[in-house]
């Protein structure tokens, strides 16, 4: 692989493509964060702190140095949220265009990482609520499948040509989901995402905020049905699923990661109107707390953010391992194949 980019004019480290696109998926997602709070609540100052606070987040920020499927899948599902909120917020069915959008980012989600097919949920859902005729309904769903299906197969179609393997590693990913991984394994999935995964990767005042904002989203008449269906039925649906794992790799909530983002920022937008409701002469005070909503929920993660990029400046802990092996002369085979494809030269 490393000789791929041989011919290249420019001396490009193989790895530095994917970390390019991790690092424009990750983009993505900050830029679905903000455009849905832009749409729902049309005020740009919540709609900048939906995209910071998930740009600070350190679970969102640790996994966009990584060239993995984990970001890109979780932003492919927030734009498709984010397309299908928009397609159906001053309408109530899809355009073609917007059949046809949707159908490829839905295969595309699906395509980078098979849960994320979790997300055509949130179409079918936010599209029956929209939809007055139940027959156009299932007729633009079938449209969107299928277009789903052909783009999810353009971009893998080893799932054809090697169906059997295919079939073979999807059975093993889910025995493996359910019999746990050796030193990630957790027998409460949901308790300990929430208490370990989420509440560190973007912290216990963001998370506070998202519940409330769910909860306003449900009661309040501001938002429509579909809009509703949009922010709450994918995050809902997948940490159903992926709490039901034996599987304790903190990655995997990464697709929760915008919806919780845009729900916290609804609920400060909730406490907010609240409070100049109760107090509509003295509009410091709910500036005020807005403020201090804003800080508490992004000052946290900035910092423990900036402290994590600052750490990759340094040597690998895994090379002064490496290092103290060697000048102690403790080298073993066991010793080169545990460290070996971490610390090589070409990594």
């Amino acid at each position: 692989k490393r000789d791929i980019l041989l011919a290249s004019p420019v001396d490009v480290p193989f790895l530095a493509l994917g970390h390019a696109v991790t690092l424009c998926f990750s983009v993505l997602g900050i830029v679905c964060a903000y455009l849905i709070v832009r749409m729902l609540l049309r005020r740009r100052i919540f709609a900048f702190l939906s995209g910071a606070l998930l740009a600070t987040s350190l679970l969102w920020v640790v996994n966009s140095h990584y060239p993995t499927v984990d970001v890109p899948m979780a932003a492919l599902a927030a734009a498709t949220a984010t397309a299908t909120l928009s397609a159906l917020h001053a309408r109530s069915c899809l355009t073609r265009r917007w059949i046809v959008a949707i159908g490829v980012l839905l295969g595309l989600t699906a395509s980078a990482k098979y849960n994320g097919a979790l997300i055509g949920l949130t179409v079918g859902t936010a599209t029956l609520l929209a939809y007055q005729d139940r027959r156009y309904w299932l007729k633009h769903n079938m449209l969107v499948l299928l277009i789903a299906t052909a783009t999810f197969l353009m971009t893998n179609p080893f799932s054809v040509l090697s169906a059997d393997e295919f079939i073979r590693d999807v059975t093993f990913e889910l025995r493996h989901s359910r019999v746990g991984h050796p030193g990630y394994t957790t027998d409460l999935g949901w308790l300990f995402h929430l208490r370990t995964t989420l509440s560190q990767g973007i912290g216990v005042i963001p998370l506070a905020l998202a519940a409330v904002g769910a909860v306003w989203s449900l009661r309040t008449a501001s938002l429509s049905h579909p809009a509703k269906a949009s922010l709450l039925v994918f995050p809902g649906a997948y940490y159903l699923l992926m709490g039901n794992s034996s599987l304790a790799f903190q990655r995997y909530m990464l697709p929760m990661l915008p919806f919780i983002a845009v729900l916290a920022v609804i609920g400060l937008y909730a406490l907010y109107r609240s409070m100049m409701t109760i107090s509509p002469r003295i509009p410091a005070l709910a500036g005020s707390m807005l403020a201090i909503g804003a800080v508490g929920a992004t000052g946290w993660n900035l910092q423990l953010a900036m402290r994590h990029n600052l750490l990759l400046r340094g040597t690998d802990t895994r090379v002064v391992l490496e290092q103290i092996i060697n000048d102690a002369r403790l080298e073993t085979p066991g010793n080169r194949i545990v460290l070996g494809s971490y610390t090589r030269s070409t990594f």
